[in-house]
């Protein structure tokens, strides 16, 4: 449980500013790239921690991303050839699929192919990605903007209040599904 989330908040401010310097980088080393991933993927297991420990606000992780979706091409997704996206999904023809933050969040965190997208430029321009259970339906893509703006609002999403209810089932409370206090019986 995260008792004090700032020190995540900052990180993922940090994070935010680091990608942005990584746009302009070209001609990267292993070592960039293997900081790279683990940068992004520990931003988003962040996100969820923090949501996960009611720190974020309900606007936050309920907004809606758009994402590019390369659709799978029947061919198994594998240890072995996961790099090799463009035999496994269309890469020629993106449909526009929506996640919110936190199913976008567990897509990270369970991915199963992490690739730097980059430009003609070889300048970095997203991520592509699928969990171990979307890889068998679609890849997906998230521009480093997109990526950089999240991070930059979870670092400053300091909510005011929050409410819970008592979730007998599973014996804690959880958050209420929206931002105001419920409704008291009278």
């Amino acid at each position: 449980m995260i008792w004090e989330s700032h020190f995540w908040k900052d990180d993922l401010l940090k994070k935010a500013k680091s990608l942005q310097q990584c746009r302009r980088r070209c001609n990267w080393s292993e070592t960039q790239l293997g900081r790279l991933e683990q940068g992004v993927m520990l931003g988003f297991y962040s996100i969820r921690k923090l949501a996960d420990a009611g720190k974020l606000s309900a606007a936050t992780m309920t907004q809606e991303l758009s994402l590019a979706a390369y659709k799978w091409l029947g061919k198994p997704v594998t240890k072995l050839n996961w790099h090799h996206i463009d035999r496994l999904y269309d890469l020629e023809n993106a449909a526009t699929e929506s996640r919110s933050l936190l199913k976008l969040c567990h897509q990270f965190v369970h991915s199963f192919i992490f690739i730097p997208d980059f430009d003609g430029d070889d300048k970095l321009s997203g991520f592509m990605f699928a969990s171990d259970h979307q890889r068998q339906t679609a890849l997906l893509r998230i521009g480093i903007t997109d990526v950089v703006a999240v991070f930059k609002q979870v670092g400053k999403d300091y909510p005011a209040t929050a409410f819970r209810t008592f979730n007998q089932k599973k014996g804690d409370y959880e958050p209420c599904p929206i931002e105001r206090e419920p409704e008291r019986e009278t």
